[in-house]
């Protein structure tokens, strides 16, 4: 943020503080005009506003400067400041291509209306247009590569100029008007962070195209393309999906997608949710009780062989159908879309329309013998509660590995409850007699 910068002032005329083109505010036209005209490279910062002349809208045009070297931006306020006594103005610079700190427009009010970079290309650390830029319409950053930090928060932008980044360590985009967010496309970037949060009115997919990146997080009503038009390998570490999310969709062009975690809300909108993953460790549903959209969950057959000790999680979900390993389809045929991992480090169901069947396999294979193919998986927890709405779940078979050690035991790393639906609605949820037995325990130790 351009808060405080030292300038020792040698040269003052119309509208500009000067430093032999080290560091610059610039309060008008002409101003720019003389800076633009003298300084093609700035050795220090340079800052717009405030502006003298509030009776019309100003033009700044910095044509001419092709570096920065410092920070670039506009001049700070109170975030509650209203500015009534500054003009609109717009920003425009066809010759700038460098800027080797920041550019920060909009994390403080400012009444910039457009903002035209179209040769920009490398900011060596933040590119930010804020939250505060409420007047902005139109960015042009058409040429914009490289990046240390990208943030694009301005609400009401509808046109954007941009091409695609190819260097950026973390990217931000919150809700704003544009009509594409194909900025993280591009399968040159190596990504810590991407945050895209919306509303994003007119946008209805949004395709994700990045080689690699620590988390992403989408909170948006659109579905979610993963895959560019040039990436063949993905790999995320945490991929959050909340907003209303509407789809998740893998590129055909992917050879290889691996996801470590899968976070859903309640806020998304799939009701039939497919995970197109070719590795994925974690997966977490935790639906609030004000939305249940998630009907069924597909694993495809490759998961049987997904490494990292599985980890699944989900909770208040009594809308999901977990009863059996497969469905009928639309042709009326009987097809599996649960595909248990072989390697699962936890389980963890509760409020959910549970089936024994469900189990089948995993079940088998926590029975299996140690020198099989597919030897038991040493899970550290094991918890299962079923929904008012489960029919007849029982957690004999449960119970049993337990006993035998092929499940953790009670009180605090197993529980099971039985469930049945009887005649008319009345639900009857009982806790499994191995389960009271290790409360029973728990509670004995407690005591000593």
């Amino acid at each position: 943020m351009l808060l405080t910068w030292v300038l020792s002032i040698l040269l003052c005329c119309s509208g500009v503080l000067a430093v032999n083109c080290t560091s610059f505010i610039i309060y008008s036209p002409a101003g720019a005009d003389w800076l633009r005209k003298h300084c093609p490279i700035v050795t220090g910062h340079v800052a717009i506003g405030p502006l003298n002349d509030n009776s019309t809208t100003q033009h700044i045009s910095l044509d001419g400067v092709e570096v920065i070297e410092g920070s670039f931006g506009n001049y700070y306020v109170d975030i509650w400041n209203p500015l009534d006594d500054q003009p609109y103005f717009t920003l425009s610079s066809s010759t700038l291509r460098e800027v080797r700190g920041e550019v920060d427009f909009g994390t403080s009010p400012t009444k910039l209306q457009n903002l035209t970079l179209p040769n920009l290309k490398t900011v060596n650390t933040d590119f930010q247009v804020g939250l505060y830029a409420r007047d902005i319409t139109y960015l042009d950053i058409t040429s914009l590569e490289s990046v240390d930090y990208f943030s694009l928060a301005a609400p009401n932008i509808t046109t954007f100029r941009h091409r695609s980044l190819h260097n950026a360590t973390s990217v931000k985009v919150h809700t704003t008007q544009i009509d594409s967010l194909d900025i993280v496309s591009d399968s040159r970037l190596n990504l810590k962070h991407v945050d895209l949060a919306g509303p994003f009115p007119n946008i209805k997919n949004i395709p994700v195209g990045f080689t690699s990146a620590e988390k992403l997080s989408i909170s948006a009503d659109a579905s979610v393309t993963l895959g560019g038009p040039s990436t063949t390998n993905m790999t995320i570490g945490s991929l959050s999906l909340s907003g209303g999310v509407s789809d998740l969709k893998r590129s055909t062009k992917l050879e290889s997608l691996r996801v470590d975690s899968l976070d859903l809300s309640s806020s998304i909108s799939i009701p039939h949710l497919e995970i197109p993953f070719d590795n994925l460790r974690a997966l977490t549903l935790k639906q609030l009780y004000e939305a249940h959209p998630v009907k069924d969950i597909t694993l495809p057959p490759q998961a049987v062989n997904w490494t990292g000790g599985f980890e699944l999680d989900i909770s208040n979900a009594p809308e999901l159908n977990l009863t059996s390993m497969y469905r009928t389809d639309d042709q009326n045929n009987r097809v599996q879309t649960w595909y248990w991992p072989t390697n699962i480090s936890s389980i963890q169901i509760s409020d959910t329309n549970l089936g024994n069947a469900f189990f089948d396999t995993f079940v088998a294979q926590q029975n299996a013998s140690l020198d099989s193919t597919y030897p038991p998986s040493v899970l550290k927890s094991f918890h299962v509660y079923p929904s008012r709405n489960a029919t007849g779940f029982n957690c004999a078979a449960l119970n049993e590995l337990s006993k035998k050690g092929r499940l953790p035991s009670p009180p605090f790393n197993f529980g099971c409850s039985n469930s049945t639906k009887t005649s008319g609605s009345t639900f009857i949820r009982t806790a499994s007699p191995l389960h009271l037995a290790g409360v029973v325990f728990g509670a004995t130790m407690w005591m000593v």
